[in-house]
């Protein structure tokens, strides 16, 4: 039984870290792309 628990959270903490990681990939995307329109943006506003 104790065993058993152990392989559990060691499954549930390497999905959760997996899980942790791609939301990360996901969020710095997401800042990158828009930032990106953000700065087309002023240029055309300044332009």
């Amino acid at each position: 039984m104790f065993v058993r628990a152990e392989q559990t959270y060691r499954y549930a903490a390497g999905v959760i870290t997996k899980g942790v990681t791609m939301s990360a990939d996901h969020v710095l995307s997401w800042a990158g792309l828009l930032s990106a329109v953000l700065f087309l943006t002023l240029i055309v506003v300044i332009a």
